[in-house]
C-alpha cells in the first residue's frame, strides 16, 4: 500500500504524528493492520494541514489525515454516533503519520 509506513511512532500508547516534538520516549511498533471500532473525537491544526483525532473505546488515540478522514467517510459505509468499526494502518507522508481506514472488519 502507498505510503504504508514500515513502523509507527507511539508516546505513551498513543500515535504520534510528529517525531519532531514527541512529547515523550518514542516507541516503534511494527505497522501491522489492526481491526477497530474508532471514534472521531476532535480534530487540531498544524503548521500547514488539518488531523483529526479517533480514539478507541479504551482511550487509545490516534491522528489522521483529513484525506484519509474524507476517504473513511466515503468508504466505510456506516458511521453511527462518530464511531467508524473496521481494519486500520499507519500512513506516513512525508515527516507526519497518520492512520487509514483499509476495509471493513472481517
Amino acid at each position: 500500500m502507498k505510503n504504508t509506513a514500515q513502523a509507527a511512532p507511539y508516546v505513551n500508547g498513543n500515535l504520534i504524528a510528529s517525531v519532531q516534538s514527541p512529547g515523550g520516549r518514542i516507541e516503534w511498533r511494527d505497522n501491522e493492520p489492526f481491526t477497530a471500532a474508532l471514534t472521531v473525537m476532535d480534530y487540531e491544526r498544524g503548521i500547514a494541514s488539518v488531523r483529526f483525532i479517533v480514539e478507541t473505546a479504551e482511550g487509545t488515540s490516534y491522528p489522521m489525515f483529513a484525506k484519509d478522514f474524507l476517504d473513511m467517510i466515503h468508504h466505510s459505509g456506516r458511521v453511527i454516533d462518530g464511531t467508524v468499526e473496521g481494519r486500520w494502518q499507519v500512513v506516513k507522508r512525508g515527516t507526519n503519520y497518520g492512520l487509514r481506514y483499509i476495509g471493513a472488519a472481517a
